[in-house]
């Protein structure tokens, strides 16, 4: 134990503190993960954001990120019958060199049982891609911004190629508006899949250093989708 303490003590001050630095990234990169996990378990057609909002980077008076916004009316009757399971997968986690700053990228393969009106449930395949950028205040990790970018939303009788449910709002999207939304890098049969949104690279930051520039998200999308 002796000669550790030794050891230890004949390291450069410059060198631990590059040893904690780069503990408290990689300590980010598991808070920013929970907060996604947080968001995914607690997420339902009615209440949207509640329990996340307490994660989320907006201060008094702010505006909140809109995919943690509680609207004002509900998306469906009641949640009696429905299921809203989409467990997130292959994380890729990104933390600026000084800590204070994350990005991240989620797949959510999930199924969901939805009936908007109380009629009889449909089934239903739920694929996703979820961005997201993070930002540590006064020693916490809170959430800046993310949202679902649906891939599949389609009645399981059906498939996926024959069928794309829109994304539900009160009043109901028009095949436009949700083609603008969160439908706007949905499978189409007649269109090649990109990698859209992109994982955040290791040198994101380097790149695009602002918090809000979605550039590193879509930087493989056509000019014109952009």
């Amino acid at each position: 134990m002796d000669y550790l303490r030794e050891e230890i003590a004949a390291i450069p001050e410059e060198e631990l503190d590059s040893f904690e630095l780069e503990l408290d990234r990689l300590l980010g990169a598991y808070d920013c993960l929970n907060m996604i996990g947080i968001g995914t378990w607690y997420h339902d057609d009615q209440h949207p954001g509640e329990l996340q909002k307490n994660y989320d980077a907006a201060k008094p008076g702010e505006e909140r990120p809109a995919f943690i916004r509680t609207p004002d009316k509900v998306v469906i009757d009641s949640l009696e019958g429905n299921t809203l399971m989409q467990p997130r997968h292959t994380p890729v986690i990104q933390v600026s060199e000084d800590g204070t700053k994350a990005r991240a990228l989620t797949i959510g393969f999930g199924y969901e049982a939805l009936a908007k009106f109380r009629e009889t449930p449909m089934a239903i395949y739920s694929v996703g891609i979820v961005p997201g950028e993070f930002v540590k205040e006064d020693g916490e990790w809170r959430t800046v911004s993310g949202g679902w970018q649906r891939v599949i939303k389609a009645d399981m009788e059906k498939s996926w190629i024959y069928d794309m449910q829109h994304t539900n709002t009160r009043p109901p999207l028009t095949p436009e508006e949700d083609a603008n939304f969160l439908g706007r890098y949905a499978y189409k049969k007649d269109r090649a899949r990109k990698p859209l949104p992109a994982p955040p690279e290791p040198d994101t930051f380097k790149k695009y250093p602002d918090l809000g520039d979605d550039s590193w998200k879509y930087k493989y999308a056509p000019e014109e989708k952009k």
